[in-house]
């Protein structure tokens, strides 16, 4: 939930702290092995979430790792992450995890509702690929607040007011067309139960936020530049005051 009276932009200012912000596909293709701000939308969660603890004869440090598969058009990565960071998704998962009192992996069902939704995470480049040999990336933190995001996408993403408040035609988006199942966060999903007995039941997953949409669509329709064109947009008018 959006907290009242926060300043969500002085908030994204303070998580960027810097460094410098790319699209996913920005991302792939760079060579840096430094930390970067990617905003990506979640697909879903690798194997699931593992517990252990550093010292055999403490519990006092629990370490939680897990990761999941992020996407933004047709590319693809897994971002691996831990501690804290995990437990801010999977906020039903960890606890029951610490109950149990020993090391142990389960599945976190509460995140599928998250399918579609986007996060900001500060990441850097693993020399290694993970699943189904997709390049990994750990990250060091990671922003799921909605007031945050949202800004972001105002701030970093050209388009999103043009394409969705006004429905100018840009980049092929006619002026009274509605955004395509592809094109929001409304996907479909098959599951196949894991006795792989039963049948295919197909299911509509909807995302929880309801600006998901304008972001995905701005997203998708800006090109892989749109990030940058934006940053070097604001670099310039900053320079004309």
């Amino acid at each position: 939930m959006e907290s009242k009276g926060v300043d969500f932009s002085r908030e994204l200012l303070g998580f960027i702290d810097g460094l410098p912000v790319k699209s996913l596909r920005e991302l792939l293709n760079s060579d840096s092995h430094g930390v970067s701000v990617v905003a990506a939308f979640f697909d879903s969660v690798v194997e699931g979430v593992d517990l252990w603890f550093s010292d055999d004869q403490s519990r006092d440090q629990p370490r939680f790792r897990m990761k999941m598969k992020v996407n933004h058009d047709d590319d693809v990565a897994i971002f691996s992450i831990f501690d804290e960071e995990v437990q801010k998704l999977a906020v039903e998962t960890c606890p029951l995890m610490l109950a149990m009192g020993e090391s142990c992996s389960l599945y976190p069902d509460e995140m599928e509702c998250f399918y579609g939704d986007a996060y900001l995470c500060k990441v850097e480049k693993r020399d290694s690929q993970d699943f189904e040999m997709l390049p990994s990336f750990k990250v060091r933190s990671i922003c799921n607040d909605v007031g945050v995001v949202d800004m972001f996408f105002h701030e970093y993403v050209i388009g999103a007011e043009k394409i969705v408040s006004f429905g100018k035609t840009l980049s092929g988006v006619s002026e009274n067309s509605t955004p395509r199942p592809d094109q929001s966060c409304f996907r479909r999903k098959r599951k196949v139960k894991k006795d792989g007995l039963g049948a295919c039941v197909e299911t509509l997953v909807y995302c929880r936020r309801k600006s998901c949409v304008r972001r995905k669509l701005c997203f998708d329709v800006g090109g892989d530049h749109a990030v940058k064109k934006r940053m070097e947009s604001k670099s310039s008018e900053s320079h004309q005051i």
